[in-house]
């Protein structure tokens, strides 16, 4: 569980940010996706943040 808090965002900014083709890493892509549907990583989402920019 220690790596996949540093794990978490590096995935997330990756497939976001950068739009890296996950079909390259099916491990990584596989994980992505967990993390995705935890309570906690969804709560810890950078847009999700009480001092994030509004998007419009």
């Amino acid at each position: 569980m220690q790596a996949d808090v540093f794990l978490a965002p590096q995935i997330f900014a990756a497939v976001t940010r950068y739009q890296t083709d996950m079909s390259n890493y099916p491990t990584l892509a596989r994980l992505h996706g967990q993390y995705m549907t935890h309570p906690a990583f969804e709560a810890a989402l950078p847009d999700r943040q009480p001092d994030a920019p509004s998007s419009g």
